[in-house]
């Protein structure tokens, strides 16, 4: 069995557009969708109700409940996020960089070796189609 890998960036280029990418993912529509909700709620309030103290202070309570709720939900979700994303792309890498090098080795002539990945890991479907690939090449040689 391999071992657990200890160091989380293993392809640092490849990993941190990932992280960018799905923090942009989620940044984005997060601002929009939450600034045309606040838009809508606001000019509805305006529209309909007019404001008047009386409402206004029982409406505003509620609303710095819910922006302080957000203020502290979403720096938590974007933080779980970010964490899985960072899990996400080392499944990928490491896999990955540990392909590369494989078959850097076997490009020196070393057609013995067999390239071992994780069974949970990704990329297992390529290591193995390589194995079988080496396997041919072993069984020609040999005629």
């Amino acid at each position: 069995m391999l071992d657990r890998r200890t160091r989380y960036f293993i392809k640092k280029h490849f990993q941190i557009r990932y992280i960018l990418f799905v923090f942009l993912a989620m940044l984005i529509p997060t601002g929009i969708c939450g600034g045309a909700l606040y838009y809508l709620m606001w000019q509805t309030i305006a529209a309909e109700i007019g404001i008047p103290e009386a409402i206004e202070s029982q409406i505003m309570p509620a609303l710095n409940k819910v922006d302080t709720a957000l203020m502290f939900i979403l720096p938590i979700v974007f933080l779980g996020m970010i964490t899985l994303s960072v899990y996400i792309s080392h499944k990928i890498a490491g896999p990955s960089y540990r392909l590369e090098n494989e078959l850097k080795e076997i490009l020196k002539g070393d057609y013995s070796r067999r390239i071992k990945l994780r069974s949970h890991d990704e990329l297992q479907e390529i290591a193995e189609l390589v194995n079988k690939l080496l396997d041919q090449i072993a069984e020609k040689q040999k005629k």
